[in-house]
């Protein structure tokens, strides 16, 4: 999150709005709603990664006007993450080791070309699920590959991710040795904002 953000006092008002709703441990839609309606009033707090993604992903919940188990899950994880509280429900995937590299990231941000290409995803991605991002890009014509190769056209990186540092130091050599035989390497922000 932008430095700027974080100081704001309505960021700090959101967090604490984030806190109350994990604070027992039950998602109930009426919270959720009030959520993503408090992000609606306050647009300078839900244009900011990743509160924008998690905005993006409370309409989209909400359009069937429920809360299912897989999307109950994910917010949580989500607002844990954003919070730092850092407590994790059954079944969500364990932290890589602490320490953490620096990544290049592509300048200026490229534009996407799906059709045929190899896309990595990293991370934990505020806009949805793996499955659903894999969907997204199978659609579009792409390939989604389990591993780093030569042939990686696009290195996407979770917001989640880089809040948490969970880039170890080798993945981030290999993400910016590919980088420099033509690799684009991306944020989730700047890849959303191309492709919503």
């Amino acid at each position: 999150m932008a430095a700027a953000f974080k100081n704001s006092k309505k960021a700090h008002e959101f967090i604490g709005l984030c806190l109350g709703v994990l604070a027992d441990n039950k998602l109930v839609k009426p919270e959720v709603e009030f959520l993503r309606d408090w992000l609606r009033r306050h647009p300078r707090v839900a244009g900011v990664y990743p509160v924008k993604g998690l905005f993006i992903r409370l309409c989209e919940m909400l359009e069937d006007h429920t809360i299912d188990e897989a999307e109950e899950k994910e917010l949580f994880q989500h607002l844990y993450d954003l919070t730092g509280t850092g407590k994790k429900k059954k079944g969500t995937l364990e932290k890589l080791p602490e320490f953490s590299s620096t990544v290049e990231y592509t300048e200026p941000i490229p534009e996407v070309d799906f059709e045929g290409k190899e896309f990595f995803l990293f991370g934990q991605f505020i806009i949805g699920t793996p499955e659903r991002l894999k969907e997204l890009i199978h659609s579009k014509g792409g390939v989604v590959s389990d591993t780093l190769s030569e042939k990686t056209e696009y290195c996407i990186l979770g917001a989640m991710s880089l809040i948490d540092s969970t880039i170890s130091e080798e993945l981030g050599r290999q993400i910016n040795s590919l980088s420099h035989v033509g690799m684009n390497v991306m944020s989730e922000e700047s890849w959303v904002s191309l492709i919503f």
